[in-house]
């Protein structure tokens, strides 16, 4: 599998996730091309264990920027060869071919431009934490899937409205068929919309992602 993929986590105080997240990046049977990670300022022993792993690219900020433009500056310093953004919260923990599935799902699905995962619950595997957003008419948004048996959702795939940016695979903005200028739009500190012109699809990989129950605050949230 020849893709080449850049990763980027944006983290603020996210010490007590970091090292199990990278560490389970570096041991993925599809390596990323390369990991970003964002740091925005934070206060604990983040930036120490970052610097630990020498293979990461990290942009250290003065201030908090938030979770949309820490990722539009991201993804803005990747890598040009760089087909595919993939997408990862501090406090998940992608299982070894987690991102050769997600690749996979992208091939089979060419239609598509992002990819999502089905999340677990850390503390407790057998549920999801979530398995992509759902929108309805109303205006009413929510996780789909969350609480219920992860044994539900086994070795599916479906469209979704937005995958979850906890774990999810984005085509390059500047890779055809995307013509997104920009991943996130917003105001200064960065909103939090994707800008997409073709559909979503959340790869409910075998492999999943592990996921803390957003027990710490992430960036800008």
């Amino acid at each position: 599998m020849c893709d080449k993929v850049s990763v980027i986590i944006v983290n603020w105080n996210g010490e007590r996730f970091l090292e199990r997240c990278l560490t389970a990046l570096l041991e993925q049977t599809a390596k990323p091309h390369e990991i970003i990670l964002v740091d925005n300022a934070s206060t604990d022993g983040s930036l120490e264990t970052a610097r630990r792993f020498p293979s990461v690219r990290l942009l250290a900020q003065d201030s908090n920027t938030g979770f949309a433009r820490g990722n539009n500056l991201a993804i803005n310093a990747a890598a040009a060869g760089s087909e595919w953004i993939a997408l990862l919260n501090p406090d998940a923990f992608p299982e070894p071919r987690w991102l050769e599935e997600c690749l996979l799902s992208a091939q089979r699905n060419p239609q598509f431009d992002i990819f999502g995962s089905k999340l677990l619950n850390a503390s407790a595997p057998l549920l999801l934490d979530g398995a992509g957003d759902a929108f309805h008419v109303s205006g009413l948004v929510w996780r789909m899937g969350h609480g219920i048996p992860a044994s539900a959702l086994q070795g599916s795939e479906r469209e979704v409205f937005s995958p979850c940016a906890a774990a999810a695979l984005q085509l390059h903005p500047t890779h055809p068929p995307c013509v997104c200028k920009r991943w996130f739009r917003g105001g200064a500190e960065g909103g939090f919309q994707a800008n997409r012109p073709r559909p979503a699809m959340n790869a409910h990989c075998t492999p999943p992602t592990r996921s803390q129950s957003r027990d710490i605050p992430l960036a800008g949230i």
